[in-house]
């Protein structure tokens, strides 16, 4: 297992990397006149309890398994699980109503 893995990103990512969550390109959004539903989402991304946010960032845009996420964060496979669907209902709640 990679360090990065093991013990978490030891760099914030750039801009460009940031913008890439759960599959969705942000910045492709933008180019398609998205404006308004990115900043939107970037809000309510911002506004996840930590723990929530931490776990959906290693999940989401690391693509770690959710045993390495419990491991780095120092709870359980299924606490993970649960924080990552937790935080993805909140989004989809947040923005449904634009998609």
């Amino acid at each position: 297992m990679s360090d990065q893995r093991r013990y978490g990103p030891t760099s914030s990512p750039s801009k460009e990397q940031a913008a890439e969550v759960g599959g969705t390109n942000l910045l492709a959004i933008d180019r398609l006149g998205g404006h308004t539903l990115r900043r939107e989402l970037e809000a309510c991304v911002a506004a996840l309890p930590t723990q929530q946010w931490a776990t959906l960032v290693q999940r989401k845009y690391f693509g770690l398994e959710y045993a390495e996420i419990g491991a780095i964060l120092g709870c359980s496979e299924a606490v993970a699980r649960a924080r990552v669907h937790g935080a993805l209902r909140v989004l989809r709640a947040c923005i449904g109503d634009q998609l």
